[in-house]
């Protein structure tokens, strides 16, 4: 027979189960490490959080032509304002790039108002 006044239950009074969270150092694919710096499984280390090569492939792609685009886009600037300058007489000459400038201003504001939005 129990007695009565005892409160805890045998859950309560069990020691099989630490009440602290596994603070053991894991890798990105939730494998434990050693000491040493390797898995506790023998495994070498995982640094690549299992991405393939096409994937570096696609985002190293995807830079140079961040990149050829960017210069595009100044030389671009460049040449309009330099037509601008040629085709437009001297007196409309600051008219004309400022309005240029206003559109550009624009199309960036749009631009980054709906990367701002995607973002969300």
């Amino acid at each position: 027979m129990t007695d009565a006044n005892d409160t805890t239950s045998d859950a309560e009074s069990s020691d099989d189960e630490p009440d602290e969270p596994n603070t053991e150092p894991r890798t990105r694919a939730g494998k434990q490490r050693t000491e040493s710096g390797g898995r506790a499984d023998g495994g070498a280390l995982d640094l690549d959080d299992g991405r393939s090569p096409a994937t570096y492939l696609y985002w190293g792609a995807f830079a140079v032509l961040l990149l050829l685009a960017l210069i595009a886009v100044v030389r671009f600037y460049m040449s309009a304002s330099r037509a601008i300058s040629i085709w437009i007489a001297p007196d409309y000459e600051p008219v004309f790039q400022s309005a240029f400038n206003l559109a550009v201003l624009f199309a960036c504001g749009a631009g980054l108002s709906v990367l701002v939005r995607r973002r969300r």
